[in-house]
C-alpha cells in the first residue's frame, strides 16, 4: 500500500513536469513583440496614406521580423519625439536614425550602416545660393531636433554667421516654406530631398554638407540580441546581391534606365497615334462646322474654369501660408484700424495666456494695457497706418518680475481694394537671443 502511494505521487510529479515544460516551449516559442517608431523622412522611412509603414528601412526590418518571429507594433510621431521615446525605453527599436558621438551616448546603434546620407541646402526654384557665407541674414527653414540642423547651426557659429533659424516638425514643411517664401534657405537630408523635391518650387543647391550613417538604433542598454540580430542579418544581405537588402534599395532608390521599349509597344503607340491624328481631324472639321453656335458657350466655360482654377490656387497659397502662420513661434496678429483683434496664431495667445474665443473683438489696449500703448507703440501705429513698416524694440513688464525682451513688427495690411484696413503684429522674443 505505501509502494503503490509512492508509485501515485511519483506520477503525478511527472505529469506536472510534462506540463509544465508545454507552457514554457509554448511561451519559449511565440512571438517576440517590438515597438517599432515611424517617423516622416520618405524614403527611408514613413507612413503612407493608409497610415502603413513603408520605407527602406521597413522592409528590411519586415523580412528579418519574419525570420526571427517578431510581432512588430509601429508608433508614428515626429523624430524628436521617437528618439525621445527611445532614450526613456518607451519604443524598442528606432529605424534610420543618424549615427553621432552625443546620441551614442544615450541609445546604442547596430554595427552595420544601412545607408549613407549628408544634408543639402535648398533654396525656392528662381533664388540662388553658393557658399555657407551666402546665409548672413537668411532665414533657414529645419526640423526640429534634425542631427543636420545642430551640424548647421554649429558651422554658423563658427564662421560668426547671423541668420534665423525655423523650425518645424517635419522636412514636408521646411519644402512648403521655401516654396510659399516665407523661408530663404531649407535644410533637408540628401535622400528626402532627391525623392521629393519634384512635388515642391525648390531647388538644391551646391552647398552639401554633414555626411553621416543611418542605422538602427534601441535604448542604452537594452534590446542587445535585437540589434546584434539585425546586425547579423545585414552583413549576410551586403554579401548577396539577390537579398531583401538590394531589392529594397532598388525599390526605393534605383530607376531603371536601361531596358528599352519592346517593338509590339512600338507599333500599338503608332498606331495610336495614327487613329489619333484621324480623330484630330474629324475633330477639328466639325468644330469648323459647329464654331458660330459654340462659340459663346466655349467662351463662357472657358471663363468658369480660369475663375475655378484661379480660386483653387488663390485657396491652396492661404492653405499654406496659414500653415505657416500657425507654426510660427513668432506671436501674429491682424488688427483693423480700430485696433480690435480680427485674427490670431497660436503662439500670440500662448504669449499672453488667453484662449481664441476671448480675443475676438478685445482691443490692442486692452490686451497689451493702456499705458503701453501709449508709450510704446501708439506713434508707431500711426506711421504704420500710413503705409510704412515698423520695427518697435521694447521691454513689456511681464508681472514676474523676469526681463523680457521683444522685436515688435507692425506692418500695414492692404485689402484687396488696395486700401490700408489694418495692421499686422508680429511680436518675436529675443529674450533669450
Amino acid at each position: 500500500m505505501k509502494k503503490a502511494y509512492r508509485l501515485g505521487t511519483t506520477l503525478r510529479i511527472v505529469i506536472c513536469t510534462i506540463f509544465f515544460l508545454i507552457y514554457c516551449s509554448s511561451s519559449l516559442y511565440g512571438k517576440t513583440p517590438l515597438k517599432v517608431g515611424v517617423y516622416n523622412n520618405k524614403p527611408t522611412i514613413f507612413a503612407d496614406q493608409d497610415g502603413a509603414a513603408q520605407g527602406l528601412f521597413i522592409d528590411i526590418l519586415e523580412h528579418i521580423a519574419d525570420s526571427e518571429d517578431w510581432q512588430l507594433e509601429y508608433i508614428t510621431g515626429s523624430f524628436s519625439e521617437l528618439l525621445d521615446e527611445l532614450t526613456k525605453g518607451s519604443i524598442d527599436l528606432l529605424p534610420a536614425v543618424a549615427y553621432s558621438r552625443v546620441r551614442d551616448q544615450n541609445i546604442d546603434y547596430t554595427f552595420e550602416t544601412v545607408m549613407a546620407n549628408w544634408a543639402e541646402l535648398y533654396v525656392a526654384g528662381s533664388s540662388r545660393l553658393t557658399s555657407l557665407l551666402e546665409l548672413q541674414g537668411k532665414k533657414i527653414a529645419v526640423k526640429q531636433g534634425d542631427i543636420h540642423f545642430q551640424a548647421l547651426k554649429t558651422m554658423t557659429e563658427n564662421f560668426n554667421l547671423d541668420c534665423r533659424f525655423l523650425e518645424t516638425d517635419e522636412y514636408e514643411t521646411v519644402f512648403e516654406m521655401l516654396s510659399a517664401r516665407y523661408a530663404d534657405v531649407g535644410v533637408v537630408n540628401r535622400l528626402y530631398g532627391n525623392r521629393n523635391k519634384i512635388d515642391y518650387y525648390v531647388k538644391a543647391t551646391p552647398v552639401i554638407f554633414n555626411p553621416i550613417e543611418m542605422r538602427y538604433a534601441v535604448s542604452e542598454g537594452r534590446n542587445q540580441q535585437i540589434i546584434n540580430r539585425i546586425d547579423a542579418y545585414l552583413t549576410a544581405f551586403k554579401r548577396d546581391e539577390n537579398s531583401i537588402y538590394y531589392q529594397a534599395v532598388n525599390r526605393w532608390f534605383v530607376v531603371d534606365t536601361k531596358r528599352g521599349l519592346p517593338k509590339w509597344i512600338l507599333y500599338l503607340l503608332a498606331a495610336i497615334a495614327g487613329v489619333t491624328s484621324l480623330l484630330l481631324g474629324t475633330m477639328f472639321l466639325l468644330r469648323y462646322q459647329v464654331k458660330k453656335r459654340t462659340f459663346e458657350l466655349t467662351r463662357a466655360n472657358e471663363q468658369l474654369e480660369s475663375q475655378i482654377e484661379v480660386r483653387r490656387r488663390v485657396e491652396e497659397e492661404l492653405r499654406k501660408f496659414a500653415r505657416i502662420v500657425e507654426a510660427s513661434s513668432d506671436a501674429m496678429a491682424l488688427v483693423d484700424k480700430d485696433h480690435r483683434h480680427v485674427l490670431v496664431n497660436t503662439a500670440y495667445l500662448r504669449t499672453f495666456g488667453i484662449i481664441e474665443k476671448d480675443i475676438g473683438g478685445v482691443s490692442v489696449q486692452e490686451l497689451f494695457g493702456e499705458a503701453f500703448f501709449t508709450r510704446e507703440l501708439q506713434e508707431s501705429v500711426i506711421t504704420c497706418l500710413q503705409g510704412k513698416v515698423v520695427h518697435v524694440q521694447t521691454k513689456p513688464n511681464n508681472g514676474k518680475n523676469e526681463p523680457v525682451n521683444w522685436n515688435i513688427t507692425l506692418s500695414p495690411y492692404i485689402s484687396y481694394r488696395g486700401e490700408i484696413s489694418g495692421y499686422v503684429i508680429d511680436i518675436r522674443d529675443v529674450t533669450q537671443e
